[in-house]
């Protein structure tokens, strides 16, 4: 996202604003992965797919956090947040080579000991954005 014309400096409410556009495509492809894989009688075919899509969002997302211009009081905060990002893409990655449910467990593991929610919201409250909203 390029940064508003015409402003002399990039304030922490341009960050946040980036922030969110940044994290819209992660947050649907995840939450089209919990309904997918919440969903009876759900197959592995569409449960691996749903992750793969995950996987994919999530590792965009670490390639726009990467090149994001954040204020210098919050790139820590940023790079704390990409290298979460990076464990929950590596079980979402997992969990789109499953060959059986086992395979999506283990996936879904790894993802949820990414450390990617306390990262998240370390991040939103440096940018000055409210929590986010649980899920």
């Amino acid at each position: 996202m390029a940064s508003p014309t015409g402003t002399a400096a990039w304030t922490m409410e341009d960050a946040g604003r980036e922030y969110l556009a940044m994290v819209e495509p992660s947050n649907a492809a995840n939450a089209k992965l919990r309904t997918v894989s919440g969903r009876e009688g759900a197959t592995l075919k569409e449960v691996t797919a749903a992750c793969r899509q995950a996987a994919d969002a999530v590792n965009q997302l670490v390639a726009d956090l990467q090149a994001g211009r954040w204020p210098e009081e919050v790139k820590a905060d940023a790079a704390a947040l990409s290298v979460a990002l990076r464990e929950n893409a590596a079980g979402n990655e997992l969990c789109a080579d499953a060959s059986d449910v086992s395979g999506i467990e283990k996936g879904f593991q790894k993802s949820a000991g990414s450390g990617v929610s306390e990262a998240a919201a370390a991040l939103r409250a440096a940018v000055g954005l409210a929590p986010a909203p649980a899920q």
